[in-house]
């Protein structure tokens, strides 16, 4: 058994270098894990945990070693375990399972481990950091430059911004009010890049005392930029815009930062993701009338309703699964078809038998075309017909003809429902299933039958007897 300290760092060089190579070079990874935020402090942590436990087990160094590059080839391309940053990570790895032998390690694994050198840890008055920015590909706002500059042990003195000013409007303005030195550059691809290089590279002629420098830019161009700054003594940032947050990459020790000014999303519980997709299935086959519906379909309304994807679910509650296993895992819930000539998977719900009826006349409809289908559907000829529960069958119409039936009708659902719950408050994906469940039609579909020109959470905060707050993307009611 090892030690759980020597095996928790283990584990977060792991990820560290990981989230070095996403920040870098997000090609290296395997697709599915790309749109991960592995620079997040909750999602590092997260992945830490389940690896360690993952490794516990394991007793030699050897076979621990083994499981830890069979894990990373699940994470990333080959073409990664044939760079410096694999070696350095596996060196490091061996020096933490014998101390004995940390003397010996290289420079490289020095700069992984090590969390600052003492020059670092010494400012002077005269020394500075400078910030370059390619103003054409990042647009930092005021408070993202503060955390930029509290990143830096030295003052930060010095801003360059570059770009063709023609085309950004006011913001050459505005950061003429915050003390940029801004440099024109022609129209033209790259050109901002070019003379950001320029200046960058002689740096030291113009600015003797600089010592840290941050290289704001999402170019992959300006790695190389870096590399020559690093070689010249200097502590360099690289500041990259990945969806809504800043990351920075700390050269000299390979830590990531992340900075958003929007809160990172809370990835919902696995229960509470099957709740949502069911809804969200049932409103797309209401919409298009079709029973099946692309796994590229679903995930995408997923991460439109929630703000993650399926695959961060995954990621997070069941490591190492895809997020097209959620719904092969589970049968009872969902149905999986896959056509020979297709990659794609489709997806029907175990019970859908409002949806197989319409589905059922439109294949009577032999003159509307194939490519009349709506994208995320495909031609009910092609797949196999939805199997339905026939207790399911036996439901009542739901009998709701206006809008005060459909808010009584909430109420007796809500009722049950928030006594789940310490709060008393229920997504509303949450209620929107168990409204299909019992009524047999999406909640959504009720209101647009009854004509109400309201959105679903629109009309929940129009109910007296209700009471709506969001976090987020999530919607939440409950009881006055």
């Amino acid at each position: 058994m090892n030690d759980p300290t020597i095996l928790h760092q283990i584990c977060a060089a792991i990820a560290r270098a990981i989230a070095v190579a996403h920040h870098q070079t997000p090609e290296l990874l395997v697709e599915k894990c790309r749109a991960l935020p592995w620079q997040h402090p909750a999602h590092a942590q997260v992945f830490i945990e389940k690896l360690s436990a993952k490794l516990a087990a394991i007793a030699s160094t050897e076979a621990l070693i083994q499981e830890i590059e069979k894990v990373l080839r699940l994470l990333l391309l080959p073409t990664w375990f044939e760079s410096v940053a694999f070696s350095t990570l596996i060196q490091h790895v061996q020096d933490l399972l014998s101390p004995s032998t940390t003397s010996q390690a290289t420079p490289e694994t020095s700069r992984l481990t090590s969390t600052a050198t003492p020059d670092r840890q010494r400012t002077y008055p005269s020394e500075t950091a400078i910030l370059l920015l390619d103003a054409e590909n990042l647009q930092p706002d005021l408070e993202t430059e503060k955390f930029l500059a509290n990143t830096c042990t030295h003052p930060l003195r010095v801003k360059i911004a570059f770009a063709n000013w023609r085309k950004l409007g006011k913001y050459d303005q505005e950061l003429h009010d915050r003390g940029y030195d801004l440099m024109h550059v022609p129209a033209g691809n790259d050109m901002a890049d070019g003379k950001m290089i320029a200046i960058g590279s002689s740096i030291h002629e113009h600015y003797p005392t600089v010592r840290e420098i941050l290289v704001c830019s999402s170019d992959k161009v300006m790695t190389s930029l870096c590399t020559k700054l690093r070689q010249k003594g200097l502590i360099v940032y690289q500041v990259r815009k990945q969806n809504e947050a800043v990351t920075i990459l700390n050269s000299e020790t390979g830590e990531i930062k992340a900075y958003s000014n929007q809160p990172m999303p809370t990835v919902p519980s696995l229960a509470e993701s099957i709740m949502r997709l069911k809804t969200l299935i049932r409103e797309e086959q209401h919409q298009t009338a079709c029973a099946w519906i692309r796994l590229s379909r679903v995930s995408q309304c997923f991460q439109q309703a929630t703000g993650v994807t399926i695959s961060q679910v995954m990621n997070t509650h069941a490591v190492g699964k895809r997020a097209r296993d959620l719904f092969i895992d589970r049968p009872a819930d969902f149905v999986v078809h896959q056509p020979p000539d297709q990659s794609d998977l489709y997806i029907n719900l175990f019970e859908a038998p409002s949806i197989t009826s319409t589905v059922q006349a439109k294949e009577s409809n032999a003159e509307r075309s194939t490519s009349e289908q709506p994208s995320g559907s495909q031609p009910a000829s092609a797949l196999p017909k939805p199997t339905s529960n026939p207790a399911s069958a036996s439901v009542s119409n739901n009998g709701i003809k206006t809008s005060a039936q459909l808010e009584q009708a909430i109420v007796e659902l809500l009722k049950p429902l928030s006594k789940t719950t310490p709060s008393g408050w229920v997504d509303i994906s949450v209620l929107g299933t168990q409204f299909a469940r019992v009524h047999q039609q999406p909640i959504t579909a009720v209101i647009k039958e009854l004509a109400l020109n309201q959105k679903y959470p629109t009309f929940l905060k129009s109910c007296k007897t209700l009471k709506v707050q969001q976090h987020g993307k999530i919607w939440q009611v409950g009881l006055k």
